[in-house]
């Protein structure tokens, strides 16, 4: 009978960047500081990390904001967007397993969670939003009707260390429920007279 021998931490770990990304780049944190992200299964230190502060988010909020006001990406067609939308779900499918370890070490979660859970829900999650890339561009398109419903989707700019453990599991959702959540998204029922 044979075992299954799970990857070690250095094998996951393997070309993961121990940086932050901000703005498209890899970069430590502006204080230089650093902390020890520990193994939960046996507190062997994983990797030292940059200890992002108030400083990074503000630079971080700042790209996400110049982006949102006339980047790359508000200037991009809404087909583009959905494509890179599809495609990054389509990467989530293709890595799982590889995602699913680095979940494993990073949280101590069993292996099976993240890929019957969490990634096939983060992928259909993009596939979701990339299908509203075209819809929601705050028009309606009407058949001679005199009133029309425009389903509205506001977001702001996110702090990224939000968990991706569902929103009743673990980190903001565990703690505040949907109501961590209501500041991410707003519905509006838009009445025109056409």
């Amino acid at each position: 009978m044979s075992t299954l021998t799970p990857p070690t931490a250095k094998q996951v770990l393997r070309g993961v960047p121990a940086q932050m990304l901000i703005n498209g780049e890899w970069c430590d944190s502006a204080t230089g500081e650093t902390f020890e992200k520990l193994n939960p299964a046996n507190e062997t230190v994983l990797a030292t990390l940059p200890s992002g502060g108030t400083a990074d988010i503000d630079a971080a909020v700042r790209a996400a904001r110049a982006q949102f006001d006339g980047g790359e990406w508000s200037k991009m067609p809404a087909p583009a967007r959905a494509a890179l939308l599809y495609r990054l779900a389509e990467l989530i499918d293709r890595d799982a397993q590889r995602i699913a370890e680095l979940q494993v070490y990073e949280s101590g979660q069993p292996i099976h969670e993240p890929l019957m859970l969490d990634l096939p829900q983060a992928a259909e999650t993009f596939r979701y939003y990339a299908g509203w890339c075209d819809k929601i561009t705050g028009t309606v398109r009407s058949r001679g009707a005199r009133v029309g419903a425009v389903w509205i989707n506001c977001w702001g700019i996110v702090d990224p260390r939000l968990p991706w453990g569902g929103t009743g599991r673990s980190g903001i959702g565990r703690e505040l429920g949907w109501s961590g959540i209501e500041d991410c998204t707003e519905e509006k029922v838009v009445t025109i007279a056409l």
